[in-house]
């Protein structure tokens, strides 16, 4: 078993870490802009770190994309309006959602089935629901209960980008965390420290989603 608090087994797992000029890999101009969804109770601030790591491993125009995150919007509604944000952009967006960002994605992939996009990662993302949604209110919490309307709706779209699927086993957020381990994901990686949130601090996690991108 792993010991998840060895930190000379695994410095770039450090959270607060970033790249330095030694350690970064050669700068690649990437094709698209790129756009980063929060989670539930998320705000663009969070992401910081995240954003500063991608720019920093060679990708440019690394943007957030705020939407309601509060748990009482719908994300049919949410999606929609990625949707029409990426329609307005020139040319192809990558796409990063993390935990119900994802399901934003996957909504506004499901109402536009053309919409330009380049390669898609989704963090911790609960594929088929999370059962601790059924504790908790709201409209969008409820859209990623397992088994629901929705889930079955974005499961019918149509999937041809090229998509990588980060999830954690010891994830306590999304129950089973296997939920978050997307069997239409072309590449899986996988979070070895148990909490649902590291990725967003992870500098290994950050790095692997900058090799996806830029390859």
């Amino acid at each position: 078993m792993r010991n998840i608090f060895d930190t000379t087994a695994d410095r770039q797992d450090f959270p607060f870490d970033s790249m330095t000029r030694s350690d970064a890999p050669p700068k690649l101009k990437p094709a698209c802009r790129t756009l980063l969804l929060d989670g539930l109770w998320g705000n663009p601030a969070r992401l910081k770190i995240m954003r500063r790591n991608l720019e920093q491993a060679g990708m440019e125009r690394v943007e957030t994309f705020a939407y309601n995150s509060s748990g009482f919007a719908c994300l049919v509604g949410e999606g929609r309006r990625l949707a029409e944000t990426i329609q307005a952009q020139e040319g192809a967006v990558n796409l990063v959602g993390y935990s119900m960002g994802g399901l934003v994605i996957r909504s506004a992939m499901c109402e536009c089935a053309n919409l330009a996009v380049h390669k898609i990662a989704f963090v911790n993302t609960p594929h088929g629901g999370s059962q601790l949604a059924r504790w908790l209110p709201g409209i969008g919490i409820s859209q990623m209960r397992p088994g629901c309307e929705f889930l079955a709706r974005v499961d019918t779209a149509d999937w041809g980008v090229e998509t990588l699927a980060v999830w954690t086993p010891g994830d306590l957020m999304v129950i089973p965390a296997t939920s978050a381990r997307w069997h239409r994901a072309t590449r899986l990686s996988k979070c070895h420290v148990p909490a649902h949130v590291w990725p967003l601090f992870s500098l290994r996690v950050h790095r692997d989603l900058a090799a996806f991108f830029l390859s």
